[in-house]
């Protein structure tokens, strides 16, 4: 009678460690294909926003949808965001029949895939804000102009004053609806936080508007031309134009004179 031969306990091991093997090259592999799926997804959405400001533009005698403005009759502020033409064109629920009506921001279908932030309504900041895209405050001035109703009655560009659309920045990667360039440098904010809330970048590291590099160290950004490109984090803030005097903020920045003026320690 014939017996069956069975695995000896060395030839399982062998077996077991090249599956081990396998799995740790196919892996990483495997992780750098999703992150690579999300940043593409991410880009595309930028492309739409980007896309949808130019189209904004043509609609509204040539201005792009401005970082925010108050009324005559009213101090409130409203962001680019809030903008009801805007929402319109991206094609996004009006605001009083939102099926999420709890915040102001973008639906999921637009948000950053890699986002582990916007997509939880429990980090609803106090300004009632939950987008994955933030909009370049940088000429314009960081946190104390942007809330001062004295300075910020109208912030927003048009496409006749617009030079070189295709280097400028318009959106980028965050979790609050502006950015600055100073809130850009991963020394203050990414590299210290990662992915947490607005309200917990404000109260543990004094930051604002954070750009978030998200994708595997990097951002994506939409131009005012209405394309999106990818940056890794030492490009999107180049340290040395930081540190330089005069700053030179680049592709941050149309009009250097009014970033000189709102911008204290910049020359």
């Amino acid at each position: 009678m014939k017996t069956k031969k069975a695995f000896t306990l060395i030839e399982l091991l062998v077996v077991i460690a090249i599956i081990g093997l396998l799995l740790a090259i196919v892996m990483p592999a495997l992780r750098r294909a999703k992150e690579m799926g999300m940043r593409i997804l991410c880009t595309n959405n930028l492309k739409s926003i980007g896309m949808a400001n130019q189209v904004y533009a043509n609609e509204y005698k040539g201005a792009y949808v401005p970082l925010c403005y108050r009324t005559a009759s009213s101090s409130w502020r409203v962001d680019w965001i809030r903008n009801e033409g805007f929402r319109a064109v991206l094609d996004i629920e009006n605001l009083r029949s939102s099926e999420e009506p709890r915040y102001y921001g973008i639906p999921r279908k637009l948000m950053c895939p890699a986002d582990k932030i916007s997509k939880d309504i429990r980090n609803v900041s106090t300004q009632g804000v939950l987008t994955s895209y933030a909009m370049n405050s940088t000429e314009w001035g960081g946190f104390d102009y942007i809330n001062n109703p004295t300075f910020n009655s109208y912030m927003g560009h048009t496409l006749r004053t617009m030079t070189l659309p295709a280097e400028r920045i318009a959106f980028v990667d965050g979790i609050d609806w502006w950015t600055h360039w100073y809130s850009a440098d991963p020394a203050r904010g990414w590299n210290l936080a990662g992915q947490l809330s607005i309200e917990e970048y404000k109260s543990q590291y004094n930051l604002h508007g954070p750009v978030i590099y998200r994708h595997s160290e990097g951002a994506n950004a939409a131009f005012y031309d209405g394309h999106a490109a990818f940056f890794r984090k030492e490009d999107l803030f180049v340290r040395a134009d930081y540190e330089k005097k005069p700053q030179r903020p680049g592709m941050w920045v149309m009009n250097l004179q009014m970033f000189y003026e709102r911008n204290p320690g910049a020359k």
